[in-house]
């Protein structure tokens, strides 16, 4: 987890997976792989112990899913973690506070059209298929033509 200090909000950009599986040439969280999910537990803890050390000027108020691991290669527990989140007796974090970011798989973001409220981020990263596929290799299976048609539902 990482916080991000700015003057008019607190921002924990946080993990959901131990390494990842994609190997984005840019992140050095792929050369050591994919170890496992993280459970939704474990996922909310890294919002807890954020504000467990601040005091309440400090508390988050804003929370990506842009950590280590893809989001959408963990689905399960992300929603389950947005659930907690939202969850007016645990964090109350309203839908334009949480915003899940990926690099773009395709069937996921389909799945989850109509079950979460939160912000989408595509983490797009290039402009044209060529350069993309060379340094995000998952666009070798879903083209950005793809990827860029999958969120209307959202």
């Amino acid at each position: 987890m990482v916080k991000i200090p700015e003057k008019k909000r607190q921002t924990l950009c946080i993990s959901s997976q131990a390494g990842c599986a994609l190997q984005c040439t840019f992140c050095a969280t792929g050369y050591h792989g994919f170890k496992r999910n993280l459970t939704s537990a474990e996922i909310i803890s890294q919002l807890w112990l954020a504000n467990y050390y601040e005091d309440n000027s400090e508390r988050i108020s804003n929370v990506v899913f842009m950590g280590m691991g893809e989001p959408l290669m963990n689905t399960e527990n992300v929603l389950k973690t947005i659930q907690i989140m939202q969850d007016q007796k645990c964090y109350s974090l309203s839908k334009r506070r949480i915003t899940l970011s990926t690099s773009g798989i395709v069937p996921e973001i389909e799945a989850i059209t109509g079950k979460t409220d939160v912000s989408l981020a595509i983490s797009l990263h290039a402009s044209n298929d060529d350069l993309r596929n060379k340094i995000v290799p998952i666009n070798k299976k879903y083209p950005i033509k793809d990827l860029l048609e999958a969120p209307k539902g959202i």
